[in-house]
């Protein structure tokens, strides 16, 4: 059996609550970006309508004890080292980036690593996004955050972008954030508010971008340069719903606001995106993968869609796999295995006209390690394969949060096992 959490390389080739709104994004926003349990409750209360007075009253004195004292308590504050995410210059494989997301005190920051050696040896980068926000948002307290997601260009330059939840103690935002660096992450520009604060709203109307994933076009051809980010959007100001994809062009300095594609839209029966990727491949073709699940039971199916105009338009989604629970946390029932941040955790890359997925199941108490893949582009999937069953164990571990990166022909994918006894 058994005894620690594993991580396994696998390396093989092959040829709401507001009118027009689901109330899943609020509750999914909210439990995976919102740090601790008092400020999560609260604003879950109010999200619903049912804070009292007194409710106020107490995360009133919890807010100035907590975030404007900054005395926090162990259970008030993330571990470590969440969310890593590596960058690898397109024509320098020796340039590397990584960042994640940190605890520091009384808030979270994004520290970025680099490397000019293949790995053999690491940087910190004097970015501070906490430095970052105090100019954006003067004043402003944290409150959580998360995603922070690395992408070069060709011409060296790196983008990152990162989530915060931020503000006062009657004003709490959710807002995405880019910045970049001209010399492969040593340093980094905070461009001027319009450029720097991609999009940012107040999390109670559930108007907010969550989930985003870059990559940018280095092909050469007719979209070269453009820098593009998928994101779920639940709906509002931006005039859209869905899986949606924003575009900064070539020699652009934002993204554009006006011109968002659909990639995945919502079902006609409410059904919700998530946890979207973004591929350009070979080609300039664009591709988003996500979950589309079903707000009633908790599973769904997973959808891959492609542009071939630079992002403006997608063809019509289609189906690459299926889940039994993608989010047991949402649903009366479905309790999580390990902890409350599970879920279906997708992944894509692209190679070719080789499109690879894979995902989490969390169906019947278990956890599962799901894969696919195509040989057309999208156009079609093999059947799913259950790998992780037939790599390790099906009967005393469970399998989660599986990655999936492609060169060449060769295929990798890295996941965790829990053992189901000890929980390591």
């Amino acid at each position: 059996m058994l005894k620690k959490c594993f991580f396994f390389l696998l390396i093989f080739c092959l040829s709401g609550h507001l009118a027009g709104q689901s109330s899943f994004p609020f509750y999914d926003y909210v439990n995976e970006k919102v740090r601790d349990t008092t400020t999560r409750n609260y604003l879950i209360k109010q999200y619903e309508g049912t804070a009292t007075a007194a409710d106020v009253a107490r995360f009133e004195a919890y807010y100035k004890k907590t975030y404007q004292s900054k005395s926090f308590s162990d259970e008030d504050l993330l571990e470590d080292g969440a969310e890593p995410h590596i960058a690898i210059h397109p024509d320098d494989p020796g340039i590397l980036a990584v960042s994640f997301m940190q605890n520091s005190e009384g808030g979270l920051s994004y520290p970025v690593f680099v490397s000019t050696d293949a790995g053999a040896s690491w940087t910190q980068s004097t970015f501070d996004s906490e430095a970052a926000l105090s100019q954006a948002f003067p004043g402003d307290n944290q409150f959580g955050g998360g995603d922070p997601i690395l992408a070069f260009d060709d011409d060296g330059t790196l983008y990152l972008t990162y989530l915060y939840v931020h503000g006062s103690f009657l004003d709490i935002n959710g807002g995405i954030f880019l910045v970049y660096s001209n010399d492969n992450g040593a340093n980094f520009v905070i461009p001027p508010p319009d450029e720097h604060v991609v999009y940012d709203n107040d999390i109670l109307s559930a108007d907010i971008l969550d989930r985003q994933w870059m990559d940018v076009d280095n092909t050469g051809g007719s979209y070269d340069g453009n820098l593009y980010m998928s994101a779920y959007y639940p709906g509002g100001d931006l005039n859209t719903q869905g899986q949606i994809v924003l575009t900064k062009p070539a020699g652009s300095n934002q993204f554009d606001l006006d011109n968002i594609a659909v990639a995945v839209p919502f079902g006609p029966n409410g059904e919700d995106t998530q946890f979207g990727n973004i591929k350009v491949d070979q080609n300039g073709r664009v591709h988003v993968s996500c979950v589309y699940v079903n707000n009633s039971s908790g599973g769904g199916l997973i959808y891959h869609a492609v542009s071939t105009d630079g992002a403006q338009t997608f063809g019509t989604p289609v189906q690459a796999g299926q889940g039994g629970i993608f989010f047991p946390t949402q649903f009366t029932g479905n309790e999580t295995v390990i902890h409350d941040r599970e879920n279906a955790a997708t992944s894509m890359d692209v190679d070719g006209n080789n499109v690879y997925i894979a995902w989490t199941d969390l169906e019947d108490g278990e956890s599962k390690a799901y894969f696919t893949y195509s040989n057309d582009g999208g156009q079609s999937f093999s059947p799913q394969t259950e790998f992780g069953n037939l790599l390790v164990d099906s009967v005393e571990v469970y399998h989660f949060f599986p990655a999936v990166a492609a060169d060449s022909g060769r295929v990798s994918i890295s996941w965790y096992t829990v053992d189901k006894i000890s929980g390591e």
